[in-house]
């Protein structure tokens, strides 16, 4: 009986064994598929291209009189940018014309509603009467972009008319005197804020329908391959090292070239992967998701380097896989916006450049060379203030004058730093609408990065949580914007109550600093010992927000004669620095 009962025993303890063996090796063969994200560079090509002759542009503008007091000719050419061509003075082989009219107040009139009172039960015990000011106003702008070689004009755009009536609205009063008070002791400034808006937001649209049209945009995007992460299974750490291969190398193209090297480098890890297919052959879910991620990476590779047929052989093969088909389908449909793209006029890559030096029209007039700091590396914050009278530079804006996951770091107030792509929209690069409310751009960073275990991470921050970020060469700080009481009071009416934006570095001294607010292509200025900034162009006509400075800078500022925006912000900087102590 003792020998039976052992014999029991050991044949379940047995069974135990064989079912924890069998256990540990269906996970060691389970497959998890996890999405890691790379950033890619290529080119778009412009939807009317002029020909390889056409080289040079011009930009040359007409504005009113309202506009000029906030908008030099400089400042309106420096907003407009085509990539891959050369800016000059004048004779360019294209020239944009722009025409800003003045904002027009057509008329204003006070409006009034009742609302009814009543008390906790719900009855109606009285009334309220609530008072307010609406102001109808016109504003009228054209861009014109013309051959100069065929001497013709090839586009005309209306981007706001007069027929187009809008309407601005005071916050409500309970005393009509109070809502009429506001009004006419704030007209100008109501005015003003208006001006700005429409006048960036019309910018804004000029330059991104001129850039589509007949610029070779940098397109800077990310996407995903599916890697296998379950580090049970015995092609973990293959795959792993075939994935860091892949991302060094994809994320080393440029949108200007495909270096052979570069090429060679993504073929042999598209070998990689048909040994995939090759070597996890069975029916079962597992091998069918293992073949399914090596055609989906196949495809994806093909699809940078810029073969379309080889696209559609892997989503072929994907479909035929029977797992996950939308995804085919989907991969097939790149193939072919790809081909049409590739069979335009001399277009055979989405990786390449121009020779624009070779236009024999006058010298370029670029945007002012902005001093930037230098960051050591983007490993750790540096132990020093970073000298912004630096002169280095890198291109780390898109087309539409936004960052889209560029490599740099974000130090937070908590002091820990965050190293991963950083992204922040300055202008909408989608409009949707006549209006575009500038005051909510340039208000968020975000980052993505990989957490201490491997994860990919997205965060956002807003500036009460940030000290500053770097992106390339260039220092980014969160700055409190004082504008007028007016201004602040609009922006609390449309829900917007923080006035604190991201702003770039541009130029420093020992008590103040300079900064340029991209949403609005101007300069601010702040002292060293806060963090209030103030337009320069405030300063200039000493407006109430230049009055946080000493008053003896109000006549010194009045001596400045220079018409660069830069060189003049300088000035007022460095006049603060000798005059205010």
């Amino acid at each position: 009986m003792q020998f039976s009962k052992l014999s029991f025993i050991n044949r379940i303890l047995l069974i135990n064994i064989c079912f924890i063996q069998i256990s540990f090796l269906a996970t060691a063969q389970k497959v998890d598929l996890d999405r890691y994200h790379f950033n890619i560079s290529y080119r778009a090509w412009p939807t009317n291209y002029l020909g390889s002759n056409y080289i040079s542009y011009n930009v040359q503008s007409n504005v009113g009189s309202s506009i000029k007091a906030f908008y030099t000719p400089d400042a309106i050419a420096d907003a407009i940018n085509l990539e891959l061509w050369k800016k000059v003075n004048t004779n360019g082989d294209l020239t944009i014309n722009i025409f800003l009219d003045d904002l027009v107040i057509e008329h204003s009139e006070q409006k009034s509603r009742q609302q009814d009172v009543k008390d906790k039960d719900g009855k109606v015990t009285g009334s309220e009467t609530y008072y307010w000011v609406e102001m109808q106003y016109s504003y009228y702008t054209t861009v014109e972009a013309i051959d100069n070689k065929k001497q013709q004009s090839i586009q005309k755009l209306i981007i706001n008319d007069r027929a187009t009536k809008m309407t601005w609205k005071s916050g409500e009063y309970k005393d009509s005197k109070q809502s009429a008070d506001y009004y006419n002791n704030n007209r100008y400034g109501i005015k003003e804020q208006l001006i700005r808006t429409l006048t960036n937001n019309a910018l804004i649209t000029i330059n991104n329908n001129l850039r589509r049209n007949y610029a070779f945009i940098s397109n800077n995007t990310i996407d995903i391959l599916w890697v296998l992460n379950n580090s049970k299974h015995p092609e973990h750490e293959a795959q792993q090292a075939v994935w860091e291969k892949c991302k060094q190398t994809i994320q080393s193209i440029t949108a200007d070239s495909i270096a052979p090297s570069q090429k060679s480098a993504l073929l042999q890890i598209v070998q990689y992967f048909d040994s995939v297919k090759v070597r996890f052959t069975s029916t079962e879910k597992a091998d069918k998701k293992m073949r399914y991620g090596a055609y989906y990476n196949n495809a994806k590779i093909y699809y940078y380097l810029d073969m379309p047929d080889m696209v559609d052989k892997e989503a072929d093969g994907l479909i035929a896989n029977d797992y996950d088909k939308g995804d085919g389908r989907m991969l097939k449909n790149l193939a072919s916006e790809l081909r049409t793209e590739l069979s335009k006029p001399t277009n055979h890559s989405r990786h390449y450049t121009r020779n624009i030096d070779i236009a024999t029209t006058p010298t370029t007039t670029t945007t002012p060379t902005v001093a930037t700091p230098t960051a050591a590396t983007v490993d750790k914050a540096p132990s020093a203030t970073p000298n912004v009278n630096d002169n280095s530079s890198v291109t780390i804006f898109n087309s539409y004058g936004n960052i889209q996951n560029i490599q740099g770091w974000i130090l937070l107030q908590s002091g820990d730093t965050i190293k991963g792509s950083v992204s922040i929209d300055f202008f909408p690069e989608k409009q949707e609408g006549s209006i575009i409310d500038i005051s909510v751009y340039g208000r968020t960073v975000n980052i993505t990065y990989q957490n201490n275990k491997g994860k990919t991470k997205n965060s956002s921050y807003k500036p009460k949580e940030v000290k500053c970020f770097f992106v390339g060469t260039k220092m980014f700080e969160p700055i409190i914007l004082k504008t007028t009481g007016l201004i602040k009071a609009m922006n609390i009416l449309s829900g917007d109550y923080g006035s604190s934006y991201f702003m770039e570095k541009v130029y420093a001294t020992n008590t103040c600093t300079l900064l340029y607010y991209v949403c609005t292509r101007n300069y601010v200025l702040k002292k060293a010992s806060d963090n209030n900034g103030v337009y320069i162009t405030d300063i200039l006509q000493w407006n109430k927000p230049a009055k946080i400075f000493c008053e003896t800078l109000k006549e010194k500022v009045s001596t400045i004669n220079e018409t660069d925006p830069l060189k003049k912000a300088i000035q007022v900087a460095d006049l603060y620095t000798k005059t205010c102590k």
